[in-house]
């Protein structure tokens, strides 16, 4: 045959071309499918590795557990954001001298690096604050030597729940943080001491009955 009459229109004929093209698809297609699965195949391995990192909490020490069975005037919960830096509760507020039950709520983190308590300052200063943040905490308690420390809960871990009990300073404004290490910077609220006459007003209108709408 002559080959100058052999239809071609490049380097391949145009029947090999449209082969050629076949394959590369096919290929595509089938490098395409081995990049999904070993994208699932990934997913459900960190899937797994998260689900073992996430461990059941300690059970509470006889101390720690006699915290919540102590009679108080008050609760005060403060709950920290799931497997986050932050607290989902920045104010917290109770009568002057009234005997509280100071709540640090981690039970729905899980992530091992989110360690929380919640350390009530003497005041409510900026000053204050940072010099307490930054000083180095006890290997222990996880809490800095400080004066101007009231009141701390322990450390709790993922799934915790840890408790202090105290007695109300006087009325005003207090600090309060997280001092495990990194994350005073972003866990910080107020905790108020209200006097009598105002911690009176405001359970009377707590206690009164809704208004019947008109």
């Amino acid at each position: 045959m002559d080959t100058l009459n052999r239809p071609r229109t490049g380097p391949l004929g145009r029947g090999r071309r449209e082969e050629a093209r076949g394959v590369f698809r096919l290929g595509t297609l089938r490098l395409g499918t081995l990049r999904l699965g070993a994208l699932r195949l990934g997913a459900c391995v960190v899937a797994l590795l998260v689900a073992g990192c996430a461990t059941d909490p300690d059970p509470l020490s006889p101390e720690e557990d006699a915290v919540f069975t102590e009679a108080v005037d008050a609760e005060l919960v403060v709950v920290a954001t799931r497997n986050a830096m932050a607290f989902e509760t920045t104010r917290v507020e109770a009568p002057a001298g009234a005997t509280v039950r100071l709540v640090m709520d981690n039970t729905t983190t899980t992530s091992p690096a989110m360690i929380h308590n919640v350390v009530v300052l003497t005041d409510d200063s900026e000053e204050t604050a940072d010099r307490v943040s930054t000083e180095r905490p006890d290997p222990e308690t996880g809490i800095p030597d400080d004066p101007a420390i009231l009141a701390y809960t322990p450390l709790a871990g993922p799934g915790e729940r840890l408790a202090v009990v105290f007695t109300m300073p006087p009325p005003g404004s207090y600090t309060f943080l997280c001092t495990y290490p990194g994350h005073a910077r972003f866990m910080r609220g107020v905790l108020v001491s209200l006097p009598p006459s105002e911690a009176e007003a405001s359970s009377s209108e707590a206690d009164a009955p809704d208004a019947d709408p008109a």
